[in-house]
């Protein structure tokens, strides 16, 4: 069996040991990553909370006008802290209930319906114009000596007359452009019947066979 060796040289042998284990240890924390600390994992943790929380949206209704928001009655989503601190503040809108939300839902609805329903009336309408005047509204006319026209009942209330007659459509004269009649010839009136639908109508002007002397 080995001998054991000398008390002394057992001691000096740990001592070495630990100064190298304490010395490995020492350049890990020097060389490695720094440790977490609780308190900077709990503050991201917060921010991160504030951050979801500030996220949420709230849906408001606006009273007013708002540049670059939108109109008054129109339904918006905005941040709780803009809708209480601008919006309500300063009586530029409220925050919408869901009994509101559903109301201006049906009236948006409704309204849109209604404006489709008004251009499909309108479409239908320039149809049967185009059936009723595709080949122009002949006039005749009075002339002067020099071939000149001065009648002033050509006007749009004479266009609106003519479509009551002849298509049995109701138009308010208003919505109707003509052109100035000075000459023999043809002009064209337009009926503006949406803001996306017009229906275009030659008139024809010509001689009247009859001359009053």
């Amino acid at each position: 069996a080995s001998r054991s060796p000398p008390p002394l040289f057992t001691v000096m042998l740990r001592s070495i040991t630990l100064a190298c284990l304490l010395s490995a240890a020492t350049a890990l924390l020097l060389n490695g990553p720094a440790p977490q600390v609780a308190g900077q994992r709990a503050g991201r943790v917060v921010m991160m909370g504030k951050k979801a929380k500030g996220s949420k949206m709230v849906t408001v209704v606006l009273e007013a006008d708002v540049d670059e928001l939108g109109e008054k009655g129109d339904l918006v989503q905005v941040k709780p802290a803009y809708a209480e601190n601008v919006l309500v503040s300063k009586g530029l809108g409220q925050v919408a209930s869901q009994e509101m939300i559903d109301r201006i839902a049906a009236e948006m609805a409704a309204a849109k319906a209604a404006k489709s329903a008004a251009k499909k009336k309108a479409t239908d309408t320039a149809a049967e114009l185009q059936r009723v005047f595709g080949k122009g509204l002949v006039t005749e006319v009075q002339v002067g000596a020099a071939g000149e026209v001065d009648d002033p009942s050509l006007n749009v209330e004479w266009i609106a007359s003519q479509i009551k007659e002849r298509a049995s459509v109701t138009v308010d004269p208003s919505i109707i452009m003509l052109p100035e009649v000075k000459e023999l010839g043809s002009v064209i009136a337009t009926v503006n019947l949406h803001e996306d639908v017009t229906a275009s109508i030659k008139v024809v002007v010509e001689k009247s066979k009859i001359t009053f002397v």
